[in-house]
């Protein structure tokens, strides 16, 4: 729960998240869709080819939950 203007919120948000170079090799086989993870990197705006906007993560640091 998230507090805002004094009154308990539920929160929760789906991110796209991508990861490449090294690190991913290790967590090929270990992740599958919904996996929950802690994760650590910068956040992108990415355009589809239809020109709609989206946050995307780029993971620089991963760790299963």
């Amino acid at each position: 729960m998230q507090a805002e203007a004094g009154m308990s919120r539920q929160s929760f948000v789906r991110l796209q998240v991508i990861m490449s170079g090294e690190g991913l090799t290790h967590w090929l086989d270990k992740l599958t869709v919904g996996s929950e993870v802690h994760t650590e990197g910068f956040l992108h705006r990415h355009e589809d080819k239809q020109g709609l906007a989206k946050l995307v993560l780029h993971a620089q640091h991963l760790e299963m939950i």
